[in-house]
């Protein structure tokens, strides 16, 4: 799979965060091997997801994957909070925050497949102001501000 489809994956999950989960928990799912993708490897995200949630590094998780707009896999695991020990459910809502981030991260990605992004390149190449010296003060306790100094 390209980065590129990938990136349009996770937009158009984007775009479905800001509708409610339960209007697609009344979709119908299609086999995976209809549009091309192994039911027995989407049978690793669960597996994968349950590793995290006994590790304590989430209390659960709702994993959704569509393929050429047809739903193949839906499922809830775990539960909302650590506090709350309520289930997860597919009709669950929650808000879209911090969605930012990984849009931006597929998107560099998807410029780095197209040529036009070199993930070794400094920042300073596509952002001059990064490439300026650094600006640093250091303030003792109870000293007046003091003016800027660069570094060398």
């Amino acid at each position: 799979m390209k980065i590129m489809d990938v990136g349009i994956r996770v937009v158009s999950l984007a775009a479905l965060m800001g509708l409610s989960l339960p209007a697609l928990a009344q979709s119908t799912l299609t086999k995976p091997e209809d549009v091309g993708l192994s039911s027995a490897k989407l049978t690793l995200i669960g597996d994968a997801v349950r590793i995290q949630i006994d590790a304590g590094q989430i209390p659960g998780a709702i994993v959704l994957v569509a393929r050429d707009g047809k739903l193949v896999h839906f499922e809830a695991q775990g539960v909302t909070s650590a506090v709350s020990k309520e289930p997860m459910r597919t009709d669950r809502i929650f808000g879209a925050g911090s969605l930012t981030k990984p849009v931006t991260s597929v998107a560099a990605m998807m410029l780095v497949q197209d040529g036009k992004l070199n993930l070794d390149d400094p920042v300073s190449k596509y952002i001059p102001e990064f490439g300026r010296s650094r600006q640093v003060r250091v303030l003792e306790p109870g000293s007046p501000p003091a003016p800027f100094s660069a570094i060398p």
